[in-house]
């Protein structure tokens, strides 16, 4: 893999996050950062004792779990809209534009109270 000058913080990149992940029955993963997965994975290259996914969790996640990951979520908007409806609970939808063989499209979420 490319060494990349980025770092970015979020999902350590490891078997036991996908686990829990899998063993909570959680449908769908969501920040406010570029990735769900903090940037450059930790561990020795190519080193998959240490748990350490060096490619990341993006095809577990969405091939193997079907569970969307949604990235640059105004997270900070959602939660002043929460302080204002002193409300915490909310559903969210989110459907990603219609392109014939495409891989990702802008997020177009709405969290419903």
């Amino acid at each position: 893999m490319a060494a990349s000058p980025f770092k970015y913080p979020g999902i350590e990149s490891t078997e036991s996050v996908l686990q829990f992940l899998w063993d909570g029955r959680i449908a769908a993963v969501a920040g406010d950062c570029p990735g769900f997965e903090a940037w450059p994975p930790t561990g020795s290259e190519g080193d998959e004792t240490e748990g350490i996914l060096k490619s990341g969790m993006h095809q577990t996640l969405l091939a193997g779990f079907g569970m969307p990951i949604g990235e640059m979520f105004d997270l900070e908007a959602l939660a002043e809209e929460c302080q204002r409806q002193k409300r915490w609970t909310f559903f969210v939808s989110s459907m990603p534009l219609n392109v014939v063989g495409g891989v990702a499209s802008p997020p177009n979420a709405v969290a419903i109270f």
